[in-house]
C-alpha cells in the first residue's frame, strides 16, 4: 500500500501538505521539535501502508464517519494533532490535518471547530468516494 496526499482538483490545494508547512512555520527557532514531528509523521504513515488492517494505538477509527479514520500524535503537552485519512483501493490517503486540545474539558467553541474540523475531512472522503480528487505522493 502507498500512501498520497489529497488534492483538491478544482483549486489544486493539498490541504495535508499545507497544514504541515504551517506547522513548521509555527515552530519556528525549534528546529530539532519541527524534525522529530515530521518523522515522527512519516513514521506513522509509513506504518500503515505496511500493515494490512489499521489496528494501531496511533489510528482512530471514527465511528461517526464510515471509511474515515484518524492518525494520532502530539505538538506538545498541551495540543495534539490529528490527520484525517481514508483507504482507496490501494491507496492511504491524507485528507485533512488539524489540531485540538489535549484536555478532556475543552469548551464548547472548541469542540464545535473540532466537529467543523472533522465535517471537513468528511467532505473530501465524499469527494475520494466519487473519484473527484488528484493525488500528491507522499515523499
Amino acid at each position: 500500500m502507498q500512501a498520497a496526499f489529497y488534492c483538491d482538483k478544482v483549486t489544486k490545494e493539498v490541504p495535508v501538505q499545507e497544514f504541515l508547512k504551517q506547522l513548521v512555520l509555527s515552530l519556528g527557532q525549534r528546529k530539532d521539535n519541527c524534525l522529530s514531528l515530521m518523522a515522527d509523521i512519516e513514521e506513522k504513515v509509513l506504518s500503515l501502508c505496511e500493515s494490512a488492517n489499521f489496528q494501531s494505538s496511533f489510528v482512530k477509527k471514527l465511528h461517526d464517519c464510515p471509511g474515515l479514520y484518524e492518525l494520532r500524535t502530539r505538538l506538545d503537552q498541551s495540543t495534539l494533532i490529528r490527520i484525517l485519512f481514508c483507504r482507496s483501493e490501494s491507496l492511504i490517503i491524507l485528507l485533512h490535518g488539524f489540531t485540538k486540545p489535549d484536555r478532556p474539558d475543552y469548551n464548547r467553541r472548541e469542540r464545535t471547530d473540532v466537529d467543523h474540523q472533522i465535517k471537513i475531512g468528511q467532505e473530501r472522503l465524499i469527494q475520494v468516494l466519487n473519484h473527484n480528487y488528484l493525488i500528491i505522493n507522499f515523499e
